[in-house]
Parts: structure tokens; sequence; C-alpha cells
């Protein structure tokens, strides 16, 4: 069976086990490597030791926004060909407008289904 993300790397912080645990699950199965965690200083550690293809986060991490996280991650250079997704249970029209200024390449809003997340993964790492 092919591995269209043989190699892969993905951060996934989602607070929610079981949801973190699908997300994790759906990927690994595509051949990635997902690195898991809900601890904000913990994403810092990670982010500044590996360059990771694909970040996603969910909006409200504890009480830290994702754009602040976002912000300070994607502005390092390494993370230039990078992308993070933020998974929210509603996108505010600011939300959109600012997410560039944030480092953010889209919005996966709750509940979705995670052909679109997987789909969204993929299309972005084949462009």
């Amino acid at each position: 069976m092919s591995k269209p993300l043989w190699g892969k790397t993905i951060l996934l912080s989602e607070t929610d086990s079981t949801l973190r645990r699908l997300i994790r699950e759906s990927f690994v199965e595509l051949g990635a490597v997902v690195e898991t965690t809900e601890d904000p200083r913990r994403i810092a550690n990670l982010t500044s030791k590996q360059v990771f293809d694909v970040i996603i986060l969910e909006k409200k991490i504890s009480t830290i926004d994702a754009k602040i996280i976002s912000k300070s991650i994607m502005s390092k250079k390494d993370y230039a060909g990078s992308f993070l997704i933020v998974i929210a249970t509603s996108v505010e029209l600011e939300d959109l407008e600012q997410r560039r200024d944030h480092g953010i390449t889209t919005y996966i809003v709750k509940p979705f289904q995670m052909n679109k997340l997987v789909g969204t993964v993929r299309k972005l790492l084949a462009a």
C-alpha cells in the first residue's frame, strides 16, 4: 500500500485526547511521523530542535492563542517551507484577515471530517 506522506513530519497540539489520537493515527497510517503535545512550552522546544513540514495547532492551547505561537514559529527562516493549520471551534473575520501576519496557512473548523484535514495536508504538501 502506498504511503503518500512517507517521511513527512507533523507536530500536533490538540487537547482533546480522542481527537488527538484520531488525527495522529490517520497521519501515521499515511506514513507521516507525528509528534504530539498539549504543552505550549514543549511546542517551542520541539520547533527549535526540529523543522516540521506541517504544524497543526488547536486555536487555544492552555490559555495561549495559537496566533501567538504560530507567529513565533513561522517567523523563523527554517519554517519558510512549512505549513501551519489551526483547528478551531469558530473562526472570526479578524482571524482570516490576520492569518498571514501570524504565519497561519489555513483554519479547519470543528467539527470536521478527518478526510478534510488529511486532504488539506496532502494538498499543501503536494504544492
